[in-house]
């Protein structure tokens, strides 16, 4: 979800609305099951439409952090049949789980993120959008969910994923950064150690986390 590009720089666990086009990305996180056909995404487009993502009930804590029930209920879309708000609950909360961890690492190291920084990751996806050979498939989620491509980005709980993935993306790169590097060491080699120490801090979090969950499935 991070940041366009294939290198360390990204972030495996939230590949959502970035790298090729917001809406392959968006379904295949998380090994969602992947829609191709522009119909599928126009109908998955009606099923977001009609679901609330701005609830600020809370409805799980983890890690110190508050899930709130319009994030809940987009994480179990996400982790369902992109639209879906049945089915996916175990991936869901694991999902929950990860998005809190990194919140409350954010907060700890000091972290935030700006609005320029949510408007300049915005720029990049539209840019790379303009270039995308799946355009037919975002402009056919654009048509279910009766918005403009304006007024898409401005949607509220699309502004969040992408201030997410920023905050994420300074997470990750603070802790690999905490690799010392070896002398001699070449960029790949110290990338890819940076990036396997963050993997174990991030599994280790995840297995001794807890979550309450405040709300029914």
């Amino acid at each position: 979800m991070v940041y366009p590009g294939d290198g360390p720089e990204q972030l495996q666990l939230l590949k959502l609305f970035q790298v090729k086009g917001v809406t392959k990305a968006l379904v295949r996180a998380e090994g969602v099951k992947a829609i191709t056909d522009p119909q599928a995404f126009r109908t998955a487009g009606a099923k977001f439409k009609n679901l609330d993502f701005t609830s600020s009930q809370p409805a799980l804590r983890a890690d110190g952090e508050t899930i709130t029930l319009g994030e809940w209920n987009l994480l179990r879309a996400y982790a369902s049949d992109f639209g879906s708000t049945s089915g996916g609950v175990d991936r869901a909360r694991q999902d929950a789980i990860r998005r809190a961890i990194l919140r409350s690492e954010a907060r700890k190291r000091g972290i935030v993120v700006t609005e320029a920084e949510v408007d300049a990751s915005i720029n990049r996806v539209r840019s790379d959008l303009a270039r995308a050979l799946n355009r037919s498939e975002f402009d056919a989620l654009l048509v279910g969910l009766g918005v403009t491509e304006d007024e898409y980005w401005r949607l509220p709980w699309v502004r969040n994923e992408q201030r997410l993935g920023v905050l994420a993306g300074k997470v990750a790169a603070a802790i690999r950064a905490e690799v010392p590097r070896i002398p001699g060491e070449d960029d790949r080699a110290y990338a890819e150690r940076g990036s396997q120490h963050y993997q174990r801090w991030l599994a280790d979090r995840i297995r001794n986390a807890q979550l309450e969950q405040l709300v029914p499935n």
